[in-house]
């Protein structure tokens, strides 16, 4: 074989193998197609509830007012109903400390008001003598505490035999009343007849004591604390009753409104189990409550919360 002939057996060979080459690179895979893998997306971590991030972070902050017997300073610091119960309440459900901010009835309402907007917790609650009513549950979630009954201050001995609106009303008592107040109108309301009125608390109690009223029927709480820090001579305080078709005011704390509610479930929760084993009523009535000022177990926020 010469040279042009070895030439041309060489070209057909590599064209062969060119050709050989290709098809074997444009031949398909027979079977069903491998599924690429994609990445799973990562979740973020979900918030804890309010209820888990007080735990978590150990605290939870109360505004309070200066106010007797609810929340004030003595001697030993702040105290009072509103802060022992609330102390007692947030410790039970694991969370290690309760700080206090002291603030004004007016400011606290516009400050909850903020914070719900923002959707702000640094807060939990604001709790005080402050009486529950519909505006409230528009920025809060409130949990009843105590209410407010009526107690008569009388003549000492209580010679009327006066401790209910019934025996006011059928025995045609006299009572004195407070300029101002809406007691008056719901006593007229109820069918007492006689009502004298007067600019302070301590005119009408004086007004019992001489005889010009037969007695002065108040909010028991804040009528039992007046006759403790400044008592008048031949009056004493008895009674808890309540002004027929007239509901008990009721007071407690209020939590800043927001979707997640576990705090405020977890704590109204608790406190209805302080009332029901008497622990609420041995810390209350270190401030001058009773188990008249129990809120009833059947009370629900939408008594007030239309």
């Amino acid at each position: 074989m010469n040279d042009l002939s070895r030439r041309r057996l060489f070209r057909a060979a590599g064209g062969l193998a060119v050709l050989g080459l290709a098809s074997a690179c444009t031949s398909t895979v027979s079977g069903s197609p491998v599924p690429v893998p994609h990445p799973t997306p990562v979740q973020p971590p979900t918030p804890p509830n309010r209820l888990a991030k007080a735990r978590q972070e150990g605290v939870a902050v109360l505004a309070v007012t200066d106010a007797r017997p609810f929340s004030y300073q003595d001697s030993s610091g702040l105290t009072g109903e509103v802060v022992e119960v609330s102390k007692a309440a947030f410790t039970a459900l694991g969370i290690r400390a309760v700080k206090f901010e002291l603030t004004g009835y007016e400011a606290v309402q516009q400050k909850l008001a903020t914070m719900a907007a923002a959707g702000d917790d640094s807060i939990a609650c604001f709790g005080g003598a402050l009486i529950f009513e519909p505006s409230m549950c528009q920025t809060t979630d409130p949990v009843p505490d105590f209410q407010y009954k009526i107690a008569f201050g009388v003549q000492k001995g209580n010679p009327k035999k006066i401790t209910t609106m019934d025996d006011v009303i059928k025995g045609k008592r006299s009572c004195a009343v407070l300029t101002g107040t809406p007691l008056k109108e719901q006593l007229q309301a109820a069918g007492v007849t006689s009502l004298p009125s007067f600019a302070s608390p301590m005119d009408a109690m004086k007004a019992v004591a001489d005889g010009r009223a037969d007695c002065f029927p108040f909010y028991d709480i804040s009528l039992r604390l007046l006759a403790s820090d400044n008592p008048v001579a031949g009056v004493e305080v008895v009674g808890s009753t309540e002004i027929p078709g007239v509901q008990p005011m009721v007071a407690g704390f209020q939590f800043i409104k927001n979707e997640d509610t576990s705090l405020r479930d977890a704590f109204a929760a608790q406190l209805e189990t302080m009332r029901q084993d008497g622990q609420w009523l041995q810390i209350a009535g270190r401030f001058g409550l009773n188990q008249d000022n129990a809120v009833p177990q059947d009370y629900s926020n939408g008594q007030f919360c239309h």
